[in-house]
């Protein structure tokens, strides 16, 4: 049976693994299109440490840093009553995959229920949930913007919503780009037609294909 040491290498390696996986969902933002409805999610640097589920005494900003760059530690990870180690086991997995989110089949659930918050939006491929929230300090990120607050495993999100709908369209844009629209589509359901009414929102180039098809 491996020891507490050995446990928190492992947690360790997954964190730094799934760090670098959610560094290059850092570089976008994506939009959910569903129907008429849409939403845009950009992946915040502060965000990760919490998607995490550890306790630690670094800055959310300095855990994400050290985790990038290999230089985090298992002892600089630690538990609550709330967010065990177990639960962080059966995170860390789920995250590690979380650009999957971005380009397959998912569900957008309204209203997401948990046990401390209510999410009014939440992705979920069944398997996990990200419930997402537009941030408190509006002012350092794009108007509108949605970013990730929790990571759930199988948690029911679709019981625990009142509604939801698939994902049609699943698109990327360059965050580092002022202005930027979106120029590539990472998920995108053949059987359905991309609604005219957010063609305003696409790059040129990309508008032209769809007017063509």
């Amino acid at each position: 049976m491996a020891n507490r040491a050995d446990t928190l290498l492992t947690l360790r390696n997954q964190i730094i693994t799934a760090a670098r996986n959610y560094a290059g969902l850092t570089k976008k933002t994506y939009l959910y299109v569903y129907g008429n409805e849409y939403f845009e999610l950009l992946f915040a640097i502060g965000s990760f440490m919490h998607l995490t589920g550890v306790s630690t005494s670094l800055r959310a900003e300095d855990f994400y840093h050290k985790a990038i760059t290999g230089t985090l530690s298992g002892q600089q990870l630690d538990f609550t009553k709330q967010q065990t180690m177990r639960k962080v086991k059966k995170k860390l997995p789920c995250l590690e995959q979380l650009p999957q989110l971005t380009k397959t089949t998912v569900c957008v659930v309204k209203d997401l229920s948990t046990n401390t918050l209510l999410y009014k939006l939440g992705l979920t491929n069944l398997e996990f949930t990200l419930g997402v929230s537009q941030p408190s300090f509006a002012n350092k990120f794009p108007a509108g913007v949605y970013i990730p607050r929790s990571l759930r495993v199988k948690d029911k999100a679709i019981e625990n919503s009142t509604d939801g709908d698939f994902v049609d369209f699943v698109l990327e844009r360059n965050l580092d780009q002022r202005n930027a629209k979106y120029s590539r589509f990472t998920y995108y359901d053949m059987n359905k037609k991309f609604p005219v009414e957010l063609y305003d929102l696409l790059e040129d180039k990309l508008r032209l294909e769809l007017e063509q098809a």
